[in-house]
């Protein structure tokens, strides 16, 4: 996956192509590739593979684009396993998705993702109250299990990538999704919107 912006409207774009990408899709002008450190990918049989988990956030993304243009609301990093490994958990405001990644060296798990369960955002603030007292993965894993389906009448919102010739430029924002040869505007970064305690009286 590499990080693209243009030299001319400073645009930014994320590709998930082996093939280099050479000319932004809305001006024209000449795309710069960005440093990006190396997604750390756990390796084979480090980690418990099943339906819900990949090896990577690469991996991860990969499966379903909407899930690298969308906004997510980060529950902390907090989380810990009786063997001391570490844990991020998000949820991923386009697929309803809550994830856990692992930290640590590949050898042990590390970069793998898991998918907890998928439910609204209303669902998922509710099970996962009271997070910020808690540490424990098992808890999460626990309070995953309450998540509550989708209710009837309410979709997810979904969203599309812009495919330019042999290459997927993901992008946030409503789009549909485009054929090769059509060109289309981006609208910018994924965000993440961070769980922060309310204040006396900000974006996600």
């Amino acid at each position: 996956m590499d990080l693209y912006t243009c030299t001319s409207c400073d645009r930014r774009y994320l590709s998930i192509s082996e093939e280099r990408v050479g000319r932004c899709p809305d001006c024209a002008a000449r795309l710069s590739r960005v440093w990006m450190p190396d997604v750390p990918r756990a390796e084979p049989g480090s980690y418990p593979a099943g339906d819900n988990t990949f090896a990577s956030m690469d991996d991860f993304v990969r499966a379903d684009l909407s899930r690298l243009t969308s906004a997510e609301l980060d529950f902390g990093v907090q989380w810990r396993d009786g063997a001391d490994r570490s844990y991020r958990a998000a949820w991923v405001e386009e697929t309803g998705e809550l994830y856990v990644v692992q930290a640590g060296p590949a050898s042990k798990g590390g970069g793998h993702v898991e998918v907890l369960g998928a439910t609204d955002r209303e669902g998922v603030e509710a099970a996962l109250d009271g997070w910020r007292e808690q540490g424990s993965i098992t808890w999460m894993r626990g309070r995953a299990r309450r998540l509550p389906p989708v209710p009837k009448g309410r979709a997810l919102r979904r969203i599309g990538a812009i495919a330019l010739g042999a290459t997927l430029l993901a992008f946030s924002g409503q789009a549909a999704t485009k054929p090769p040869a059509a060109a289309a505007k981006p609208a910018g970064h994924a965000q993440t919107q961070s769980q922060e305690p309310p204040t006396s009286s900000t974006s996600g």
